[in-house]
């Protein structure tokens, strides 16, 4: 299969990585620091933004607190950014990306405000993870082509690492199929891959078999190098594999941060 990947790599532009949800359609998560949750499937994230206020407040005190609430969900956005594409060691590609977040944020209107009961101000923003004004065309340009490699101390690759049945092993890819293949599906179920904007798909022997260097930057800006769905009907009913994806279950995860996936 690794040959059928690297022949076709010019058209496994949609990857999608089933992350480890059991019986979820939805791949939806929480990033409380930033007071965000992404919804991977909708293509949405949601990010609030608070501020304080007073018990009796007049009506310059609430625009105040408006103002404030919504400078700290545009400030959450940037955070929250920084959390699904961290960058350690490189203050220059982190301060640029930072203020290309920023100024997608400042574009962005509140989409709810509310006055909440414990004295203080609410403001909710609704952020797009696709296209060229998402979150992935403000960062594509940011992203290393070539993201350097950290290994993990333990390569799960045995058979005996493998997750439970899944109920879906008839939907993989059969070992003598050629193609063509029109997507890439792996199912990384159980082994706590970490979402990513740009993840990778390496061989047993940690060389690259797919990455986001391989994708059409308009292509990357406007659908994403990776979806995350719970399941392999999920991910084979989305647009973005195609009519004959190349489905197979992942080995482990070969990378500290479990953002990338192993295929034996």
């Amino acid at each position: 299969m690794h040959n059928a990947i690297r022949r076709y790599g010019g058209i496994l532009l949609a990857l999608a990585i089933l992350a480890p949800l059991a019986g979820d359609q939805k791949v939806v998560l929480n990033y409380p620091k930033q007071h965000a949750v992404v919804d991977w499937t909708s293509g949405y994230a949601t990010v609030e933004g608070y501020a304080p206020l007073s018990k009796n407040p007049g009506a310059s005190a609430i625009r105040k607190a408006q103002a404030a609430a919504l400078a700290s969900a545009r400030q959450n956005v940037v955070a929250l950014a920084g959390a699904i594409v961290p960058i350690a060691g490189d203050n220059q590609r982190r301060k640029a990306m930072d203020a290309s977040v920023r100024q997608l944020a400042g574009k962005l209107k509140a989409v709810s405000q509310k006055r909440l009961p414990n004295d203080r101000y609410q403001v909710t923003l609704r952020v797009p993870l696709l296209g060229k004004n998402g979150l992935s065309g403000v960062l594509s340009p940011h992203l290393r082509r070539k993201s350097p490699f950290v290994p993990a101390k333990k390569l799960a690759i045995a058979s005996r690492d493998l997750p439970s049945t899944t109920g879906e092993e008839d939907l993989l890819t059969k070992a003598d199929a050629t193609g063509p293949f029109t997507g890439l599906i792996v199912d990384a179920r159980g082994f706590g891959v970490q979402n990513s904007m740009s993840p990778v798909v390496y061989d047993p022997a940690n060389k690259p078999l797919y990455s986001g260097s391989f994708a059409d930057a308009d292509y990357v800006e406007d659908v994403g190098v990776v979806g995350y769905m719970g399941s392999i009907k999920a991910a084979m009913a989305t647009p973005r594999v195609g009519k004959n994806p190349l489905v197979l279950r992942a080995a482990g995860t070969p990378d500290q941060f479990k953002r990338c996936v192993s295929l034996t």
